[in-house]
């Protein structure tokens, strides 16, 4: 694949952590890869496989004298690099390209992920945005060598009915792949019963519902343990203070491990993966969790039900519902057996077609369609 693809997203982090491996695969294939971000971590700083160049999206706010800057420099990196591709991650780097890909032709491939606050909020500003995020990606999609891609069944029908994309225009890509090298199977570990939840503290993620949960459970089982992976996102919205989230894991006795850059012993040290979130994409933590072999507790929402199917592969619960996230939790813990059956099969389910090299394959096709389009 001798190409020229330019990633557009947000921030440095997220493409580490959703992207870069796919980009690799590419590479290795022949690409060469661009990636457009706002540099506020050491994410990339060590990776010379990748050009580099900024584009400080400020998430979140509509600051236009900020935006227009990013576009700019969006423009910028174009001029410099000369892709082939734009690939768009996420809604702000999404309407960036959608007015660079109108006034240039450049062939854009668009990743609306990371949308949940954008679409689980029903404020003023989360009105607006939908409105203008959805006008002008409708937009840009009428130039036929645009492409979308969507990582679950739901958000695919619901766009195309909408008559916002054409169906052949948009494409299922399921998430960001799984090394199953690094994420693998592994047996139970000894009690006591660990419960892992892996995810910025965003309230859209249900961390209010974890901690409220687990405070539910501690009082019943004191002997469980909660553990929970990840940091607090300033810029997200619906991030949750460092002082409010380390309030809430002292009084629901949560250990708070922070960020950390590899997760794999996490899961592996962990009897029970729960995300209750209020929306996704395709969880990149539902996926990393089956592919270790643990039983999951998710929400009965968009991208989660895509992976796990209630009482088969996992547990669902509804959304907001910390009650009930307690009660699911509490059926598992004492019950070893229905925990492994329903591991197994969340991993007999993700074996195939969700690996890292599935997904760069699917994607280079995309890439293919919109450069002979």
């Amino acid at each position: 694949m001798s190409i020229r693809v330019l990633y557009a997203i947000s921030e440095d982090w997220f493409f580490a952590s959703h992207f870069q491996e796919r980009a690799l695969r590419h590479h290795a294939n022949g690409a060469v890869i661009g990636v457009a971000t706002h540099h506020g971590s050491s994410s990339l700083q060590k990776n010379d496989e990748f050009h580099k160049f900024d584009m400080d999206t400020e998430r979140g706010s509509l600051n236009v004298v900020a935006d227009v800057r990013a576009v700019f420099q969006l423009s910028r990196a174009i001029r410099r690099f000369r892709p082939d591709i734009l690939h768009c991650v996420a809604m702000k780097p999404i309407l960036f390209g959608a007015l660079v890909s109108m006034a240039t032709r450049l062939p854009c491939v668009f990743a609306p992920t990371g949308l949940g606050y954008l679409f689980t909020r029903n404020t003023v500003f989360t009105r607006i945005s939908r409105v203008i995020f959805l006008q002008i990606l409708r937009l840009a999609l009428r130039v036929r060598h645009n492409h979308v891609i969507i990582e679950n069944e739901e958000d695919r029908q619901s766009l195309v009915a909408s008559g916002i994309v054409r169906a052949e225009q948009i494409h299922l890509v399921r998430g960001a792949g799984i090394d199953f090298g690094r994420f693998n199977p592994s047996d139970e570990p000894d009690p006591p019963v660990i419960i892992l939840c892996v995810a910025r503290l965003l309230v859209d993620k249900g961390i209010r519902e974890f901690f409220a949960a687990a405070a539910q459970v501690s009082a019943m089982r004191p002997e469980v343990r909660f553990v929970l992976v990840g940091d607090i996102d300033s810029k997200n919205p619906s991030s949750l203070t460092h002082d409010e989230a380390q309030r809430l894991a002292t009084d629901s006795a949560v250990l708070w491990s922070g960020p950390q850059a590899s997760v794999e012993d996490f899961y592996r040290t962990s009897h029970i993966v729960c995300l209750p979130s209020y929306r996704e994409g395709l969880p990149k933590v539902l996926l990393e969790a089956a592919a270790s072999k643990r039983c999951i507790v998710t929400t009965d929402t968009i991208g989660c039900r895509e992976i796990i199917t209630d009482n088969v592969t996992g547990i669902l619960v509804p959304v907001a519902d910390s009650d009930a996230l307690a009660g699911a939790l509490l059926r598992v813990i004492d019950d070893a057996p229905l925990r492994r059956q329903l591991a197994e099969a969340a991993y007999d389910s993700i074996k195939h077609g969700f690996s890292v090299d599935d997904v760069s394959t699917a994607t280079e096709h995309i890439y293919d369609l919109a450069c002979k389009s």
